[in-house]
């Protein structure tokens, strides 16, 4: 029970640490930056997610932590969605 508790607390903080500055951003014109939904699936959830799971790897067994790593991917995904748009064209990849 207590390490289940820890996982979730562990878990929250990480994604609380990693997620805060993604969340700070608003979308710019393309000459100041802007990026795509498509581009902050791509870097931040991807980057958080495989972040997530890293850890999971490092605590003890325990079955909902990849789980809760994929949960907290799609609630990036939908950050990403209503903040970003993937109509943005001519801007540069970067």
């Amino acid at each position: 029970m207590r390490a289940r508790l820890l996982v979730g607390m562990i878990a929250t903080v990480m994604v609380a640490g990693a997620i805060g500055p993604a969340l700070s951003r608003t979308p710019a014109s393309c000459g100041k930056g802007e990026r795509t939904a498509r581009q902050c699936k791509e870097r931040d959830c991807q980057k958080l997610f495989e972040a997530n799971l890293s850890a999971c790897g490092e605590l003890p067994a325990n079955t909902a932590c990849p789980q809760m790593a994929k949960s907290q991917k799609q609630r990036c995904d939908q950050y990403c969605d209503a903040n970003y748009s993937d109509t943005a064209s001519g801007c540069p990849e970067k």
